[in-house]
């Protein structure tokens, strides 16, 4: 009987020579920039450290994955079946369009590819939309009215007239109730009800 022996000695080097394509890291999302504004949102989101370190290895494009839901806890529901998707992003944003106004929670998740594959998906996060929304315009506002990026704030008393005839006249112009929605950097909602009862 014969035996023979075979040398895979030469394409075992050859072997550990190649280099394989790294699989890209799962992003991040960056939540405070995210803008959840009328029935829009915003995701924005950062590639894991030491991707596309090298031009072989660069991401190519992003993959975004998001859903909708009533409930907090549906950030780790399993199945894949409900995600909509909005594939081949160049940059590091995208905007989710066409949502219901009010929606509890909106969950969006979002992975790399570069030439080789896909990575995993980032952490989801739970976003939700506002009932509506607006923007206080410093510009236009009140003289008396202070108005920052979320507030506005103004002397409770004002500057009242002492004549017995305007006082009431002005008392007759206070409106009965204000309220607004400001939408909030961190996907939060504030009622704003002034006090009008300082006549």
């Amino acid at each position: 009987m014969s035996q023979f022996t075979v040398d895979f000695s030469a394409e075992r080097a050859g072997l550990q020579r190649l280099h394989f394509l790294p699989v890209p890291k799962a992003p991040e999302i960056d939540a405070p920039s995210c803008v959840a504004r009328d029935n829009n949102i915003t995701v924005a989101w950062r590639p894991a450290g030491g991707d596309g370190d090298t031009d072989d290895g660069r991401i190519e494009r992003y993959d975004l994955e998001y859903r909708k839901s009533n409930r907090e806890d549906s950030l780790r529901a399993a199945g894949d079946a409900c995600w909509e998707k909005i594939p081949d992003i160049e940059g590091t944003q995208a905007t989710i369009s066409g949502l219901k106004f009010d929606s509890r929670f909106v969950v969006v998740r979002v992975r790399a590819r570069n030439k080789a594959a896909a990575g995993d998906f980032s952490e989801p996060v739970a976003v939700p939309t506002a009932a509506f929304s607006f923007v206080f315009d410093g510009s236009s506002a009140h003289a008396e009215l202070r108005v920052q990026s979320d507030t506005v704030t103004w002397a409770a008393g004002g500057q009242r007239s002492r004549r017995p005839a305007e006082r009431q006249r002005e008392q007759e112009q206070v409106p009965l109730s204000i309220m607004g929605v400001v939408v909030l950097p961190a996907f939060s909602s504030q009622v704003v009800e002034p006090d009008l009862n300082c006549h």
